[in-house]
This record gives structure tokens, sequence and C-alpha cells, in this order.
């Protein structure tokens, strides 16, 4: 989309855009790659790896050697340097973002299924936001 001058990066209504159309496709990728690293199966290596499937060895590790319960205790200290050093960040509201929401209760889309589906709601949108009908 950038190189056929369709995307814009600096423009923040165009990456709000951008996220809105297609962040749904992106996260059904990244939960079926989850799901296939989980449940496939390693075989040991010189590495010191157990060999084993992935959310079992992690949820059943009485099956392969291991000892169930090897939670750590993490003290109140460690709790509080992570929250002033790690959870700070918070979701930002735009106004892009009501900004489309409003668009996408008044117009029938229905969830991209495909990436060609998500660029002409992009081009839709854009068109929309823009006023260029």
């Amino acid at each position: 989309m950038i190189e056929r001058g369709h995307l814009n990066t600096d423009n923040g209504l165009e990456m709000e855009c951008l996220w809105i159309c297609f962040s749904s496709l992106i996260q059904k990728d990244l939960d079926l790659v989850k799901e296939q690293w989980n449940t496939h199966r390693m075989r040991a290596s010189r590495h010191d790896t157990v060999a084993g499937i992935p959310d079992e060895l992690y949820h059943l590790p009485e099956r392969h050697g291991g000892v169930d319960g090897l939670a750590l205790n993490i003290s109140e200290g460690q709790i509080n340097f992570a929250k002033e050093n790690f959870l700070q960040y918070e979701v930002e509201s735009n106004m892009y973002e009501e900004h489309f929401g409003f668009i996408l209760q008044n117009i029938t889309f229905s969830e991209p299924e495909n990436w060609e589906e998500a660029e002409n709601m992009y081009f839709t949108l854009m068109s929309i936001a823009n006023n260029t009908d």
C-alpha cells in the first residue's frame, strides 16, 4: 500500500484506519501460529531441551519428569519495580478511533476475512473520512 501511494505511515488517520481494517486478520494469524507452536512435538536436542508438546510440558510437567507447581515467589519489591517500569503503558484513546467507530456504526461492514477485504474496507473508510466518495 505504501509503494502504491495508498498509505502514508506518518498520517495518524491513515494508521488508525489501517489498524481497524487489518487488526483482526493479524490477530487470527497470531492465534494460529500460537496454536501450532503450542501443539507441535519437539525433539530432544543436545542443548538440554525436553522432548514433548509445549502445552503438555507446561500444564502437565509430571508426565515428562518435571514437578508440578514450580511457580516462583515474587517479592513485593519486584512487583513494585514492574509496576513502575513496565506497567505504565496505557492505551491512548484518540479522536481517530472514535471517528472510525462512529463510521462503522453507521454503515454495514462485516469483519474482513482476507487482506483484499481489509484493503477494500480501508479504501472505503478513508474515502468517508476524507469526504471523497
